[in-house]
């Protein structure tokens, strides 16, 4: 067998955990979950998505631009309908660490579809209650890996029912007062020629204003992920808008960049809300942020106190020994995506992803392995060091010697405490299959072997 680094350039986890024995054990179901990915299904892969050309821009009624910091502050502050006052610091290792201790470990989600149906969950929540509905996807753009998770959320194997994908990557056309209309051209038009009828000069127009309006994504080398996400947008006929101000609007504000009230960030939001407000409620909106842009103070100040916001601030991908994600390594494995709850409403959270850096190298086999006739299935589980497994609700000591477990055929979340780190991750147990894992925490390392169950 080959050993091969194990990366799932993905969406969301951390481990559901708690305590095991002998005896055959059945998983339990999280609560909040309804119908996974299926439910309130009303648009995706195979839907006709209406054909017709994003609503005009002058369906909503847009301020005159400020052109001073006062003007600026004035129309942010008339513009807050949330509480926008936030204590919120820089999300590090450590409160990563705190808050998934304090959600208590064998709480927490883990598992790419697991964790799509959590999302999934509460945008049909919304749904059923006919109000708006937000994921807000806030990256680090020094990580295109962090771009490539979110094409995979609102690809065919995501999200359902979306009405709307929007990305501040690229622009949106505006409509505010006291500027001339080609001063606040964004990439609509482009955009529905090439989502709505694939006009390929519509996509080389896309992706050579790209290049010079997102600087991160060239030197970083993932211009490519971010111009896919349209290219995603028509496979799954979902509607696809930009979302930031353009670049000559930006300047007729005389605001810098990141001045200290960083009040271009947020009329930059402001834009992006003005701009989607076109199209009809109920939405149901994924949304590609920085991720300044999803905190209490930024765009969802904005939004109806009503929407559902769901804010995720995603780590993976990144590179350097400064960075969270080296800290968060020298404590976790990460070999599936894992959720943390950063609030205790369920309307925040932290998204691990397993990298080259968070992640552990596995070596697979057995994939094709075919189930016995007799039925059966379970773990067989090993560690080159003591330690301890949670799994389906229980706990049991893990070693060098082989330990059996019978589980029913699902989808399961588990961790191993070992050699002073975590392993996080999640694995589907098949009918008639035993999936025998032995941990190496010296090596970050786990071989996974698929066999019959009952075989030696």
């Amino acid at each position: 067998m080959t050993r091969a680094r194990d990366r799932f350039p993905i969406l969301v986890a951390v481990a559901v955990l708690a305590a095991v024995g002998s005896c055959k054990v059945k998983k339990p179901k999280p609560e909040g979950l309804t119908g996974g990915a299926q439910a309130g299904t009303t648009r995706g892969p195979g839907a006709t998505v209406d054909e017709q050309p994003a609503p005009p821009i002058d369906l909503v009624v847009w301020p005159a631009l400020p052109r001073s910091a006062e003007e600026a502050e004035a129309l942010v502050q008339k513009r807050t309908v949330r509480p926008s006052a936030t204590t919120e610091g820089e999300l590090t290792a450590e409160t990563i660490v705190r808050a998934a201790e304090a959600a208590g470990w064998e709480s927490l989600l883990a598992g790419e579809q697991d964790v799509v149906e959590r999302l999934q969950a509460g945008m049909d929540r919304a749904e059923r209650e006919g109000r708006d509905a937000y994921v807000l996807w806030g990256t680090t753009h020094d990580s295109g890996g962090q771009v490539a998770a979110f094409r995979r959320l609102v690809g065919p194997g995501g999200l359902r029912g979306l009405t709307l994908v929007v990305a501040e990557q690229f622009m949106a056309d505006g409509g505010w007062g006291g500027v001339a209309a080609d001063e606040q051209a964004g990439d609509d038009a482009d955009l529905d020629a090439f989502v709505l009828r694939g006009d390929r000069d519509a996509f080389a127009a896309l992706s050579a204003r790209h290049r010079s309006s997102d600087h991160a994504a060239w030197k970083f080398g993932y211009e490519d992920e971010v111009l896919e996400l349209p290219v995603t947008a028509r496979a799954t006929q979902v509607r696809f808008a930009g979302c930031n101000m353009p670049k000559a609007t930006q300047a007729l504000t005389a605001q810098p960049p990141l001045g200290d009230d960083r009040l271009l960030l947020r009329l930059r939001e402001l834009h992006c809300l003005l701009a989607l407000s076109r199209w009809a409620s109920p939405r149901r909106v994924a949304m590609l942020w920085g991720r300044d842009h999803i905190r209490a103070d930024g765009f969802m100040r904005f939004l109806p106190a009503e929407a559902e916001v769901l804010a995720i601030d995603v780590f993976g991908f990144r590179h350097g020994e400064l960075t969270t994600e080296a800290e968060l390594a020298t404590r976790l494995v990460v070999l599936s995506p894992v959720l943390i709850p950063l609030d205790g409403a369920g309307h925040a959270f932290a998204l691990l992803l397993p990298d080259g850096v968070m992640g552990g190298d596995v070596d697979r086999a057995g994939d094709d392995v075919a189930a016995t006739d007799g039925g059966g299935s379970g773990l067989r589980v090993a560690c080159s060091v003591a330690g301890r497994m949670t799994i389906a609700g229980r706990e049991f000591h893990v070693g060098p010697e082989d330990v059996d477990l019978p589980l029913d055929p699902d989808r399961y979340a588990f961790a191993v405490e070992a050699g002073g780190l975590r392993f996080l991750g999640a694995l589907e147990l098949r009918e008639g299959t035993r999936i025998g894992l032995r941990f190496d925490p010296v090596e970050r390392y786990v071989n996974w072997v698929e066999e019959p169950y009952g075989s030696k």
